[in-house]
């Protein structure tokens, strides 16, 4: 008995089918991996945006609580009473006292101040007299309402 062999082809038929699966998996593939970039640059690019609302919320509360401090002790420097203090305080009268103290009120009330200071023009807080170091002349450090 003698057997005919049959030429082996490169490329059966088998292996065309083979070939062509594989190319419809790695085309699968690479599409779902396109559509999954396309919507990670998305989120991206939304959660970028959503965070620099939020910072900039955020900056703007910042930046009005400067303001308010800012302005509060502007106006407290700018008293006359408070501008022509004595270096004890005997000189400042009960409506310039009042009137400071509804500063701080006002100052406290809108943002966390634990303390407002009326120091000298030559306030070195590193210095000692009599043994105790320099204290400020008044302090404000109460809400009073």
């Amino acid at each position: 008995m003698s057997y005919t062999m049959r030429p082996r082809h490169l490329f059966s038929w088998e292996a065309a089918l083979f070939v062509a699966l594989i190319g419809a998996w790695a085309l699968t593939l690479l599409l779902i991996e396109r559509d999954n970039a396309s919507e990670r640059k998305v989120l991206v690019e939304e959660l970028r945006r959503e965070a620099a609302l939020e910072s900039y919320d955020q900056a703007q509360l910042i930046e009005r609580a400067f303001a308010q401090v800012y302005q509060g002790l502007r106006t407290l420097a700018r008293l006359p009473s408070i501008r022509n203090i004595g270096p004890d305080a005997s000189n400042l009268s009960f409506d310039a006292r009042t009137s400071a103290q509804e500063i701080y009120n006002t100052l406290a009330s809108n943002v966390a101040v634990s303390e407002v200071y009326v120091l000298p023009r030559d306030f070195d807080p590193d210095s000692v007299i009599a043994g105790r170091p320099t204290q400020p002349i008044v302090t404000f450090d109460q809400l009073i309402v």
